[in-house]
């Protein structure tokens, strides 16, 4: 999707709020309005968006929201109140939908100096939002390069690590500071393959029961055509967090054997996590060897990985090409394919 950068227009100021603006007529408009979100524990003013008619002209199209924090959107210097409203109408046009997990990548000139939109499933519970996708700006390239290494969901709990909001944040903070996130990206290099699993994916882990469940939906389409070589170490993307999850795992480097986790209560970033009794945490990927002389699960970073026999690594391949549930036991721990 190719989006056209700011024009050298005086109307970076922002007009009285709320306001609806007639894109097309008849079939879209968009809502501006003012706005607070919770960010590190206090309210910030945010700019909105919200489209009305996307949903009613592409099949499968969810209406969008774009959330902007006000004041860094001031200081922003290619900050142009009216530019979202031309990519709305480029989504409009476009007819194909765009889903949770898809991204818009920019060249020399961008939406608010972004990289890269990133767009979301809004998290349950904020507001009149709930049924629709989130817009969020990357400004970062180390954001964008590791949105692209590891997937989406690595990416969104490390943001809501950092903002200590659950599940991610779902406004657009323009200027954040760079994160060092290289020893992030780093963390998997050992790894020989990595496959980003379709969007509807899910990884829970469930430490009070022993167990692991990869969910995958039978209409998905599975990026894997035939099962990889023994000597080569895969790495698996999910597409989502459970939406039942307790809370999410989040890698954050040199950490050892402290398990870091973000979860609703309070909406704040919790250290040292402890499992409580029937809790399940989001996982952000599973890593899966072969060639070893017996079966294991092992919790690894903010993921899980496997360890498989040649003739488990087989079956496993095979039943995930084939969307066919398969399960293990090994070690007092259970491990599930499951097809929804």
């Amino acid at each position: 999707m190719v989006l056209f950068g700011s024009q050298d227009r005086n109307d970076a100021d922002i007009p009285p709020l709320p306001c609806t603006m007639v894109l097309i007529q008849n079939f879209l408009k968009v809502h501006t309005f003012h706005f607070q979100v919770q960010m590190n524990g206090k309210s910030r003013d945010a700019i909105g968006y919200r489209t009305e008619g996307l949903s009613r002209n592409t099949p499968g199209q969810q209406e969008i929201v774009l959330i902007v924090l006000k004041e860094i959107a001031k200081r922003t210097k290619h900050f142009v109140f009216n530019d979202p409203l031309r990519l709305f109408k480029q989504i409009y046009h476009m007819q194909t939908p765009v889903r949770h997990g898809d991204t818009t990548k920019f060249g020399a000139r961008s939406l608010f100096d972004a990289a890269a939109i990133l767009y979301v499933q809004m998290p349950r519970g904020i507001g009149f939002f709930e049924d629709c996708l989130s817009m969020i700006l990357l400004a970062d390239p180390h954001e964008l390069a590791m949105l692209s290494m590891m997937g989406h969901m690595r990416l969104l709990a490390y943001l809501g690590h950092q903002h200590s909001f659950y599940p991610y944040p779902y406004w657009s903070d323009i200027q954040r500071r760079p994160w060092k996130l290289r020893p992030i990206m780093g963390s998997l290099d050992s790894f020989d393959g990595r496959c980003f699993l379709p969007s509807t994916s899910t990884l829970t882990h469930y430490p009070s029961h022993n167990k692991v469940i990869l969910r995958m939906q039978m209409k998905g389409t599975i990026p894997i055509q035939e099962a990889p070589r023994m000597d080569k170490s895969i790495v698996l993307f999910p597409g989502k967090a459970d939406e039942s999850a307790y809370g999410c795992y989040v890698y954050v480097p040199n950490q050892r054997n402290l398990v870091t986790a973000i979860i609703p209560s309070i909406n704040a970033a919790t250290g040292n996590y402890h499992n409580n009794n029937n809790d399940s945490m989001a996982c952000c990927f599973v890593s899966i060897t072969g060639g070893r002389m017996r079966n294991a699960i092992r919790r690894l970073e903010d993921g899980i990985s496997l360890f498989f026999t040649e003739d488990t690594w087989s079956i496993f391949w095979h039943y995930l090409r084939y969307q066919k549930n398969f399960s293990f036991f090994e070690e007092g721990t259970t491990f599930l394919l499951q097809w929804v």
